[in-house]
């Protein structure tokens, strides 16, 4: 044991010769690659106050878990279990590291990939009750959604659900199902775990938590973007009254918006409302959809206002507000089409002067995201969206948009959003191969209005031309 802590501290002291690292580190793989001394000595550790020592004893433990556990017997791993439970889940609330809690749900998730939810269909009750949450209960109990037991509780469930994307090679195809099916059927306590930790930190005003809050909400979205592609939409829109469920909840949409609207945040919440945005849901969550358009418009607007001096985080928060706004136009541009009177049709002129915006944007990626809008606007809803008032003046407003952007753009290192003059003549090409097609779907709906353009933007330039040979002339003589 005094070997085993000796040899940890030498291969991490920089002062440790070659020759004593080397011996150190051979002795710890010998400790790891040994069954029963790696849980003997790995348990003791856990005890030592240097986390140094408590991270090699939970790194041990998880090293035992993915290469040596078909190795054990049944009463081996019945005793991991408990421990890892009883034992060392709790530790998550004692240590000061956030990198052990972070071994804990490691640990405990390496176990629950083979084991849960058949062989260990009690892992997640009895890891709700140690920390203190009672979601039969509907108990939002404050401590317990802001201490470490819940995040860590938080990350494990994280880690799961996660690895059903993940396509793991070490993880077979059942298994990621058989996983998918237990987080499916917990989804209620899970489901009232997420909302209410990311209730309570975004609520949360505390100065002298900041750290802990902004981890509390990253890892809250992380977990809900981990199963937002196929969770029930009772988890993202709530439960209605007549739906008869055990625990109550209001959704996590209004709480992902919320975090969306956060600078910090604003790029991953980014990634889950697209998600919702293109899904095709049930009709009796229009209204919840609906309430969407008026904030997305609004988020999307101010940013635009926002000066940022940082080109490339620019870039990103705004690609990152266009993207849901872009997926809700694309699949549920209907709900601000039919009915609604004087209210939707604000809301659709306000849309359409923000595409015109993207449109004329001098950054080249968020132009060519209103071009991609506009684009989808002429093909398929011109008709639907656009009122016949605003048609022709739109389409004007469009075609000016795709000459002003036409023009070439010269590449300045400091204020451009592509770090080499190669990549933003490639963006400029392909900026410059939409507006053409753009043009192309503007002719076809409105060739008269088009042809006339042109030819008064063409009269204009032959003015402006000659007007520059008289004032050349003009110089000339008085020369």
């Amino acid at each position: 044991m005094d070997n085993v802590v000796r040899a940890i501290l030498a291969s991490h002291d920089p002062s440790t010769s070659n020759q004593q690292r080397v011996q150190a580190l051979e002795l710890l793989e010998r400790v790891k690659n040994n069954v029963g001394e790696n849980f003997q000595i790995s348990t003791q550790l856990l005890a030592h106050s240097n986390p140094i020592i408590k991270h090699f004893a939970f790194h041990s433990l998880e090293m035992l878990v993915k290469a040596k556990w078909n190795q054990l017997d049944s009463t081996q791993k019945e005793k991991l279990k408990e421990f890892t439970v009883k034992n060392m889940f709790p530790l998550s609330q004692k240590v000061k590291a956030h990198f052990l809690r972070e071994k804990i749900a490691d640990v405990v998730t390496q176990i629950a990939l083979r084991e849960w939810p058949q062989r260990w269909p009690k892992l997640l009750p009895m890891l709700f009750q140690i920390a203190g949450i009672k979601p039969e209960r509907g108990q939002q109990n404050g401590g317990a959604m802001g201490g470490w037991l819940g995040l860590t509780l938080l990350m494990i469930i994280r880690n799961l659900a996660a690895q059903i994307i993940a396509f793991d090679p070490n993880v077979p195809e059942k298994r990621c199902r058989e996983i998918q099916e237990g987080l499916k059927a917990s989804m209620g306590p899970i489901s009232f775990l997420i909302a209410s930790i990311l209730k309570y930190h975004l609520q949360s005003t505390s100065t002298s938590e900041t750290n802990v809050r902004k981890r509390a909400i990253g890892l809250s979205i992380e977990s809900i973007g981990a199963v937002v592609d196929w969770v029930d939409p009772v988890f993202i829109y709530g439960t209605t009254p007549n739906e008869g469920k055990t625990i109550n909840n209001d959704g996590v949409l209004e709480l992902v918006f919320s975090a969306f609207n956060m600078g910090d945040f604003c790029v991953s919440a980014s990634g889950i409302l697209t998600t919702i945005c293109m899904k095709n849901t049930m009709t009796k969550y229009n209204p919840i959809l609906y309430k969407l358009w008026a904030p997305m418009l609004n988020t999307n607007e101010t940013l635009l206002k926002t000066k940022i001096t940082d080109v490339e985080r620019r870039s990103l928060l705004l690609q990152a507000v266009i993207s849901p706004l872009n997926k809700l136009m694309r699949n549920h541009v209907d709900l601000i089409v039919e009915g609604g009177g004087d209210s939707n049709k604000k809301m659709r002129f306000k849309f359409l002067n923000l595409t015109l915006q993207l449109l004329n944007h001098d950054l080249i990626s968020i132009a060519r995201r209103g071009i991609e809008m506009c684009m989808h606007l002429l093909r398929y809803k011109w008709n639907k969206v656009v009122d016949s008032e605003w048609r022709e003046n739109l389409a004007v407003k469009i075609f000016d948009a795709c000459l002003k952007q036409n023009t070439r753009r010269s590449w300045k290192s400091m204020s451009s959003e592509y770090g080499t003059e190669k990549d933003h003549h490639h963006a400029f090409a392909g900026l410059r191969s939409q507006l053409h097609v753009l043009m192309e779907n503007l002719v076809r709906l409105h060739p008269p209005l088009v042809v006339n353009h042109l030819v008064c933007g063409y009269l204009k330039l032959l003015h402006s031309m000659q007007q520059q040979q008289q004032q050349q002339h003009r110089i000339y003589l008085h020369s």
